[in-house]
C-alpha cells in the first residue's frame, strides 16, 4: 500500500489526492525523506503546507534547510507553517528563517503570535533581526520580545535590541532608541543598570 501512495505522491495530478497520500504515509511511518524534497518543491501551496506541517518529524538536516527555504514562499499558509515549525529547531537557519518571516509579515497579527510562539530558540537572532528592520516592524515585536527576554533571565537579546537600535544610522538612532528606552522600563529594565 505504501508504494501506491508514494506513486500518487510523485504523480496525482490532483493536489487533494497528494495531500491525502502524504498525512497517510506519514501516519504509516513509511514517508521517505526523498520524498519531503518533492512535496516541499510542488506547485501546488496545500501540498506545500502539508509537508511543512509533517517535516517536524523529520531529523534530516537537509529537509529543515529545504523547510526553513519557504520563508519566503508566495503562499502565507506556508510561510505561517514555517514560522511554528521554526521554533522546535534549534539551527541557526530556522532562526534565520524565523527572522525572514518576522520581518516580511510584520503587519498581520496571526503571523506575530506564530513568531512569538517560536522566538524562544532563536531570541538573539529575531532580537538583532528586528532591531535593523525598519521602525514600524520593531515596534510590532520589541515589547513581546523584551518580556520574553526578562521572564526567561536573557540578557543577551536585551543587549541584541539595544545594539540593534545603537547601530541605527544617525538620522533615525533617536527614533530607534527612545521607543526601546521607554518599552525597556515599561517592563521592568534599567537601561542604565
Amino acid at each position: 500500500a505504501a508504494a501506491l501512495l508514494v506513486e500518487v505522491v510523485r504523480a496525482s495530478p490532483r493536489p487533494e489526492s497528494r495531500v491525502q497520500a502524504i498525512a497517510t504515509l506519514v501516519q504509516m511511518d513509511k514517508f521517505p525523506a526523498d520524498l519531503f524534497f518533492l512535496a516541499l518543491a510542488d506547485p501546488h501551496s496545500r501540498v506545500r503546507e502539508v509537508a511543512v506541517t509533517f517535516a517536524g518529524e523529520s531529523r534530516s538536516p537537509e529537509v529543515r534547510r529545504k523547510v526553513c527555504s519557504l520563508a519566503t514562499d508566495p503562499d502565507a499558509k506556508v510561510r505561517l507553517q514555517v514560522a511554528i515549525l521554526c521554533g522546535e529547531w534549534p539551527e541557526g537557519e530556522a532562526g534565520a528563517a524565523l527572522a525572514a518571516i518576522a520581518v516580511s509579515d510584520h503587519a498581520d497579527p496571526l503571523f506575530r503570535s506564530a513568531v512569538m510562539t517560536s522566538a524562544l530558540a532563536h531570541a538573539e537572532a529575531l532580537s538583532r533581526a528586528i532591531a535593523a528592520a525598519a521602525p514600524e516592524v520593531a515596534a510590532v515585536y520589541r515589547e513581546s520580545i523584551l518580556r520574553m527576554a526578562v521572564g526567561q533571565g536573557r540578557p543577551a537579546t536585551v543587549a541584541a535590541l539595544l545594539d540593534g537600535a545603537l547601530a541605527a544610522s544617525q538620522a533615525i538612532r533617536t527614533s530607534s532608541l527612545d521607543p526601546l528606552l521607554a518599552d525597556m522600563q515599561r517592563v521592568g529594565v534599567d537601561p542604565w543598570g
